[in-house]
């Protein structure tokens, strides 16, 4: 070939691969045009994440959006844009996954409103917690009316925890008054109002039952301060140093009050316990605070003393150092109380020291008794509450180091007993008790151990009649048993099944011909057991009046039985009618010989408690006094013998007093008691206070305001009969009523 023709040729090759070479600039600079025009629009609709690119005149799309509705505008937008030929959709539409919220139960009470809401993992689960509700809303908060406002989510099962937390959750805001709940994945938070301590802390303990490791728990449950009946502040004075032993206050601010007096005093005891009030309410009144602190004052001015505040009545017992002005000293400490409280005040000038410190406690059926001394009033009255005595204990100096603890170990014995006595003088205590010798060894040692360091116990037989030691009146069969003939001691028994048995030791051969001839006269039937024993021995004096005695009040019993020994008689048994219980006091009272000490209790069967007045109109004061007199001047109040509890059969006479006074609701009215002229005049005293205070109590019970009430204690000091006559004595056995001012 000619070199003309390669050169040709040549250079025509070279002009197409450089045309070649320029149509690829010219296209990937248009396709670049393309691709950012379309990104430009893509930000201004707000799709810049869309990727585009674009291959000639071919635009394609491809990326993610959230919606159909976002596709379509994507694929407007792009259809009619210029120098683009085709739109190439790569885009796929694809939905964000649901975003479910926290599973979270709310459980709310107000009051009647019990509310669920929140959200459960799933509907069965939903289902449970409502099923639960409805029973706490039944059971633990009945009249609550349930709102249901719980979702539930597709979660599946929840984890066992979380159940167990939600139902946990619902039972304790049931409880409340006020509550919130709310249960997350692994807490619980409950806040609200307890109605008091007590609920609070067996919500918080069944809580911390139920929750597991799992659950974690957040507690804000506030309670109401508890209620105290009776409302209760006792101080003392002791070897110089004043200390509270029992306190109360409405609040905070007036337990400051309280313990600022004490402080006050310059003689507070160091001991920290001295220092606690319990916040409660139930105070009788406002000034509360400031009668405590006036009586703490009154106790720093002596040289030894008790106060104790029971409700409105306050008693202070202080001695005076020796040679101070009692008079004076009295005045100065009456003076300054507080409005709307009774002050009994007992100032003496000096507190005695005894030696030995002896303390004696008998109980007989029907009656307890406490006598001699004890180091503190509280003590006494601790004692006295315990077994349900009469307390006859003076306060005095002198006990030796644990007395009190020792005297409560044999006083929580004596509790237990249904017969006994005890002899405590200083270190050395004696019981009597009923039981064999194995028991009263068994006794023996249990107390022992009980007992404080030094102190000796030794236990010996209770001289009390076997008879005595059954829990029921008369058996219902019966079946005559041979008593001890070392001793006088004679029984009778009536049974439900209408016979009789007459057992004992009765003296010589005309007495025992005397009494089985009075008995089949008194007690009669075809099935009576007579089987009496002779002694030798002198009988002890009145024997035989006493034992009459008993068989005329047994005669009118239903069932029953009279137990006689040397200087006692015990009667107890059951009638069906009141009058049958008056007359049976009655007749052991007035005709069982002076030095014989009496017990009785009887039961009435359906005691009659419809006695009413003629109508519930107000009475007058005067006219007041004038029906409560007349109420037991018809029908005395009968107390069992020798005691200060009142017999059954005049219940229906104190509540017909109790009518009365709600009748005259501002009268204020004096309770006095009366004695006849028998026994020492001081222990007759004590008795009258003591039947006069047994039948306030008994009032009070009934409804009627007891600071309205006042009981006062005569004794034999205003007879209205002969005391020679067993009619005078009667009569002067009695209770009166007066107006006070």
């Amino acid at each position: 070939m000619r070199h003309s023709e390669i050169i040709a040729l040549a250079s025509l090759a070279a002009m197409g691969f450089g045309a070649l070479l320029f149509g690829k600039y010219v296209a990937k600079t248009l396709e670049r045009t393309i691709e950012e025009e379309a990104r430009q629009k893509l930000a201004v609709i707000g799709f810049s994440d869309i990727e585009v690119q674009a291959d000639g005149l071919v635009l394609a799309l491809s990326g993610r959006v959230r919606s159909e509705r976002d596709h379509e505008a994507l694929t407007q937008t792009f259809g009619a844009m210029a120098g683009v030929s085709e739109v190439v959709d790569r885009i796929a539409v694809v939905a964000p996954p649901i975003e479910l919220r926290p599973t979270v139960l709310v459980v709310q009470k107000d009051g009647d409103a019990f509310t669920l809401s929140g959200e459960a993992p799933d509907a069965s689960t939903r289902d449970i917690l409502v099923s639960k509700a409805q029973v706490a809303t039944r059971e633990i908060a009945p009249g609550a009316q349930l709102l249901n406002l719980l979702k539930a989510q597709d979660r599946g099962e929840p984890p066992t925890h979380w159940l167990s937390a939600a139902e946990a959750a619902i039972e304790a805001v049931a409880e409340l008054r006020v509550g919130r709940a709310t249960v997350e994945r692994d807490l619980l938070r409950l806040e609200g109002a307890a109605p008091n301590a007590e609920v609070k802390a067996e919500i918080e303990a069944t809580l911390q039952r139920k929750l597991g490791a799992l659950t974690r728990l957040n507690l804000d449950i506030s309670s109401p301060p508890p209620f105290l009946s009776p409302y209760t502040f006792r101080a003392e004075k002791r070897d110089g140093a004043v200390a509270i032993t029992q306190c109360a206050a409405p609040d905070q601010q007036r337990r400051s009050v309280i313990l600022g007096a004490l402080t006050a005093t310059g003689q507070a005891a160091q001991d920290p316990a001295t220092t606690r009030c319990q916040i409660a309410t139930g105070a009788p009144n406002e000034a509360w605070a400031d009668a405590a602190a006036r009586a703490l004052e009154t106790l720093a001015g002596l040289e030894a003393g008790e106060v104790a505040m029971i409700d409105d009545r306050i008693r202070l017992v202080g001695f005076l150092t020796k040679g101070v002005d009692v008079e004076a000293a009295r005045e100065r400490a009456a003076a300054d109380w507080p409005d709307g409280f009774g002050l009994d005040l007992d100032l003496s000038e000096e507190f005695p020291v005894v030696s030995p410190f002896a303390l004696s406690i008998v109980k007989r059926p029907g009656e307890v008794k406490l006598s001699g001394y004890a180091p503190s009033i509280e003590r006494a009255e601790a004692w006295a509450d315990r077994l349900g005595a009469i307390n006859e204990l003076a306060l005095a100096r002198g006990a030796p180091p644990e007395f009190s603890a020792a005297v409560g170990v044999v006083v929580d014995a004596l509790a237990e007993l249904k017969v006994g006595s005890a002899e405590l003088r200083d270190t050395r205590f004696k019981l009597a008790a009923p039981g064999d010798e194995l028991e009263r060894a068994a006794l023996a040692d249990r107390l022992s151990n009980a007992l404080p360091a030094g102190y000796r116990l030794a236990v010996e037989e209770a001289r009390a009649p076997s008879a005595l030691l059954g829990e029921t009146p008369a058996a219902a069969t019966s079946g005559t048993a041979a008593l001890p003939t070392d001793r006088f001691l004679f029984t009778a028994r009536r049974y439900d099944s209408g016979s009789t048995e007459v057992v004992g030791v009765v003296g010589d051969g005309a007495t025992r011909a005397i009494v089985q001839a009075y008995a089949r006269a008194k007690l009669g039937g075809d099935q009576m057991s007579i089987n009496l024993g002779l002694r030798d021995a002198t009988s002890p004096a009145g024997w035989q009046r006493a034992l009459f005695a008993g068989l005329e009040a047994l005669s009118e019993l239903d069932a029953g039985e009279v137990t006689v020994e040397r200087n006692a008689i015990y009667l107890r048994g059951r009638v069906e009618q009141a009058d049958q219980a008056r007359i049976a006091s009655t007749a052991l009272e007035d005709k069982t010989p002076r030095d014989y000490t009496r017990f009785s209790r009887i039961t009435v069967a359906e005691p009659d408690l419809s006695i009413g007045l003629e109508d519930d109109s107000p009475l007058e004061p005067v006219a007041c006094v004038g029906r409560l007199n007349a109420i037991v001047a018809d029908a005395a109040i009968v107390f069992d013998s020798g005691s200060v509890v009142i017999d059954q059969s005049s219940f229906e006479e104190v509540e017909a007093l109790a009518e009365t006074l709600r009748r005259c609701p501002t009268a204020r009215i004096e309770i006095g008691g009366h004695t006849d002229s028998s026994g020492p005049a001081d222990a007759n005293e004590s008795l009258s206070l003591r039947r006069a205070q047994a039948l306030l109590r008994n009032l009070a019970v009934r409804g009627v305001a007891e600071n309205r009430l006042e009981a006062i204690g005569y004794g034999e000091t205003q007879p209205v009969g002969d005391n020679e006559t067993e009619e005078g004595r009667a009569r002067n056995r009695r209770i009166e009523f007066k107006l006070l001012p």
